[in-house]
């Protein structure tokens, strides 16, 4: 990801972040988003196991549709939702026929597509603000195993993600 690349994800995710009220800003309250964008949400059990969700165009209008794996964890379902409406905002111009599809799978941290490596750096931007990642961390010894551990468990349950969510972001942060 090029340095201004970057800047935008975090300034467009803290333009999102900015329309919660305070208390609904850590953790991030991304469930409220998708309602000020006009986008529907759907929580659905029967998705195979390695969607994780996915942005569709749906119906009259081109009506803006998540789909949320409601059989994965709490965490795994906010970072989707986060992912898809980066999606949303990012290339929401791509998506315009109807039942155009953006899949979030088990293995999306992994792809070399770039439009899913800018979702999941947007859905990190927006679940993981930089400014508090940095308040957070400061001080903190990332040179040491156990303290890193320490803290992306402490970070991980404070942010609500995963802590492999945690942990890429404290890498792409520091390392």
């Amino acid at each position: 990801m090029f340095y201004n690349q970057t800047n935008e994800l975090r300034s467009r995710a803290s333009k999102l972040i900015e329309l919660l009220p305070l208390e609904k800003r850590i953790p991030v309250a991304v469930e409220d988003l998708p309602g000020l964008l006009g986008i529907n949400v759907d929580y659905s059990d029967s998705l195979p196991d390695e969607i994780s969700g996915f942005f569709k165009r749906n119906g009259k209008g081109n009506t803006p549709v998540i789909v949320i794996n409601s059989a994965h964890p709490k965490e795994r379902g906010r970072f989707t939702l986060a992912h898809e409406i980066g999606h949303y905002l990012l290339h929401a111009q791509k998506a315009v026929t109807i039942n155009t599809l953006h899949f979030r799978k088990r293995d999306s941290s992994l792809s070399l597509d770039l439009e899913e490596i800018e979702a999941n750096q947007f859905a990190a931007e927006l679940l993981m603000p930089y400014h508090l990642m940095i308040s957070e961390i400061t001080g903190s010894d990332l040179l040491n195993h156990d303290s890193v551990n320490k803290l992306t468990t402490k970070l991980s349950k404070k942010f609500l993600v995963s802590e492999q969510a945690m942990t890429f972001r404290i890498a792409k942060l520091f390392f």
